[in-house]
């Protein structure tokens, strides 16, 4: 496929009022856009369908419905497919399989069409779709050891879009191993190395909770990967005298109300920008020495 043209909209389609056309659609059914598209476009489209029609460009999946010999839609031929090359094709399905008319079908204008058509329900399932397909592709990697530890959702798709769906601008999400949108980590006793939580993207703000006399992981050892490995911005709280798991479980324990405050804190300060709430993490910390010590490396430029 030679033939690929940009698919760029006029100037004026891009900010074009669509509620006018959309309620106009609602109301009866179709609407008119007017010219959205320029002759650099239409021109590579027109003579793509006739190399589809033509069979001198093939495409796997796409369907076609040659037209009637006598015109009539009650003459029409069904389930027949491609008959071979010919101008008389009067549908053919799928064109987003071919690079150049999914370029024009994925254009600003139209999604923002979509969006305001198909929102809600079908936004949903389309968000589902994507993420299955991530997850089959995620999973294909890990089994052909190009990718590290990754737990696949099957089935559990809808939990994370649902949530996702709901949330706000300010609102925060602390996803777990099935969920791609990681934005910050949180790792609450353990080793890093093991756990393989580190994400793949650097500059994911991680903070890291430790018990400095854990029963299951080294502590020495944990710290040691933490400041070789994890890259900025970081934190690492030990929780002094504390053993695995008990200061995250039993609201009595002395830790508890800190490590709560600790990782509000932090995300406050990593994800909202809030240099106060960086402050106040440390003066928190520092008013509690028998209990915690905090070790940090903000982001670059940033306090």
């Amino acid at each position: 496929m030679n033939d690929v043209a940009p698919a760029s909209l006029l100037p004026e389609a891009s900010a074009l009022d669509i509620d006018g056309p959309v309620a106009r659609y609602r109301r009866e059914g179709f609407a008119r856009l007017g010219p959205v598209l320029g002759e650099d476009v239409l021109a590579p489209l027109r003579r793509r369908c006739d190399q589809i029609m033509l069979g001198e460009v093939q495409i796997p999946g796409l369907f076609f419905q040659h037209d009637g010999s006598t015109g009539a839609y009650e003459d029409l031929p069904h389930g027949l497919g491609w008959q071979g090359p010919s101008l008389a094709y009067r549908k053919i399905e799928k064109l987003e399989r071919d690079e150049l008319f999914a370029a024009v079908i994925g254009n600003a204008l139209f999604g923002r069409v979509a969006r305001a058509v198909h929102g809600g329900p079908v936004a949903l399932y389309r968000a589902v779709v994507l993420a299955r397909v991530f997850d089959a592709k995620a999973v294909a990697l890990q089994r052909t050891g190009r990718l590290g530890t990754y737990a696949a959702s099957l089935g559990q798709e809808a939990v994370s879009v649902g949530t996702a769906s709901a949330m706000r601008n300010e609102d925060v999400l602390l996803p777990s191993y099935r969920d791609s949108r990681v934005k910050a980590v949180i790792p609450m006793a353990g080793n890093l190395a093991n756990a393989g939580m580190l994400p793949a993207a650097t500059g994911v703000p991680i903070l890291h909770i430790m018990d400095d006399h854990d029963q299951y992981d080294s502590y020495s050892a944990s710290i040691a990967f933490d400041r070789q490995n994890v890259p900025a911005p970081r934190a690492l709280l030990t929780l002094v005298n504390a053993i695995h798991d008990v200061p995250f479980e039993q609201p009595s324990d002395p830790h508890f109300d800190l490590v709560v405050r600790a990782t509000v804190g932090f995300l406050d300060a990593t994800l909202k920008g809030h240099t106060e709430s960086a402050s106040a993490l440390q003066t928190l910390v520092a008013s509690a020495p028998t209990l915690a010590v905090l070790e940090s490396t903000p982001a670059p430029g940033h306090p």
